[in-house]
């Protein structure tokens, strides 16, 4: 669709910072969200009139908002530990039954070897005081966005500005976002370990971390196609194309900048076909991260068992991707390779256990949105 067709669904403000209303979330989470509405409206203008920022309005805006996301960073830390901390307080009694056990075992061994002042956070608020879903919103929908768009600044300038993309920028991305998906993947390990991942009182955190790992395997595969596909540019869609826009609600954001055409793209976990009916089939296309992704495998769902299921298992495509990627020598200038080799450990157990079918998943996202874009 062309851009000022496809912007005729959405509009320019956001009605309000749902974060403002959570009492769990910081402050800073709360900035952040301004933040993303500011590169709505710049986008939404983008697309209905064709107004371009200045590239230095844009790149002072960007490098604001890096700044801003990289401070955030203590933040996020401290509630992600948060998280762990609600899913059990330490018991008191012994007669507690064995889902309770599993779950104080596993905040036992999580604080071991940490320093006091960080071990102390685990005691702070037991299960049953606080709501756990804005845990889980703080860990799925707030941080994974600010993440999101903090490594996706090249291709939101290029698109804002209507400059050159990088070569390497869709590359760069990638391994960024690779590099932050990699700890959620070693935090959902750990606790499948400790057979605590499907009991009831963690579900909160399993679905956002799921949500959270489908939507990280699908922005790295949609951003492989557009390194294949001359004139393609992914983005994370803002506040107003994504949380307020009805049917028209997506995810991320595909452009055909030298056509001036666009399609959204909606990541589901799992059984997405039951959901088309609730979209816009002329701007949105449905990704099944279960499906499309390969992101499934058999998994143990209840204590003292041995028989398993087939579950949602987001993280492969992130998994291989890291595992596969071929490092040039001499490397990139701005890679990390610490960083990089930290974050392929992490994912090594993954790796071992799933098959790669990465290429499988491109060549699926990669034939139902260029078909979207008229291609």
């Amino acid at each position: 669709m062309d851009f000022r067709s496809f912007a005729e669904a959405y509009r320019p403000e956001v009605p309000e910072n749902p974060w403002a209303r959570t009492q769990l979330a910081p402050a800073e989470l709360i900035e952040m969200h301004d933040f993303l509405a500011r590169f709505g409206q710049r986008l939404y203008r983008r697309l209905q009139s064709g107004a371009l920022m200045p590239p230095a309005d844009a790149r002072r805006l960007s490098d604001l908002y890096v700044s801003r996301a990289l401070s955030l960073d203590t933040v996020v830390h401290q509630h992600h530990e948060r998280v762990l901390a609600s899913i059990s307080e330490t018991p008191t009694v012994p007669d507690l039954d064995r889902n309770q056990r599993v779950l104080a075992d596993f905040v036992r061994e999580t604080t071991e070897g940490l320093p006091p002042d960080r071990a102390e956070r685990y005691e702070e608020e037991p299960l049953l005081t606080v709501d756990q879903q804005h845990y889980a919103r703080i860990l799925s929908g707030g941080v994974w966005t600010v993440q999101m768009f903090g490594h996706t600044q090249s291709q939101w300038h290029a698109i804002l500005t209507g400059g050159a993309l990088h070569p390497d920028a869709s590359l760069r991305s990638q391994i960024g976002l690779a590099n932050n998906a990699s700890v959620t993947i070693e935090h959902r390990r750990r606790l499948y370990a400790a057979q605590a991942l499907y009991l009831p009182a963690v579900e909160p955190l399993r679905q956002a971390i799921t949500g959270n790992l489908a939507e990280a395997d699908a922005l790295i595969t949609l951003l492989s196609v557009a390194r294949t596909e001359p004139g393609l540019t992914v983005l994370p869609a803002p506040p107003q194309f994504e949380a307020y826009a009805g049917a028209a609600n997506a995810d991320f954001l595909v452009f055909d900048v030298p056509r001036a055409q666009v399609i959204g793209v909606q990541v589901k976990s799992f059984e997405a076909y039951k959901s088309r009916e609730h979209y816009d089939p002329d701007r949105i296309v449905l990704v099944d991260a279960s499906l499309d992704l390969f992101g499934t495998l058999s998994r143990r769902t209840h204590l003292g068992r041995s028989d398993t299921s087939t579950r949602s298992w987001p993280g492969q495509v992130t998994g291989h991707f890291l595992d596969s990627l071929d490092i040039p020598r001499p490397p990139w200038p701005w890679l990390n390779r610490r960083e990089l080799a930290e974050s392929r450990q992490r994912v090594q157990p993954l790796v071992a256990e799933a098959r790669n079918r990465n290429h499988e998943a491109e060549e699926i996202v990669r034939e139902r949105v260029l078909t979207a874009l008229g291609r």
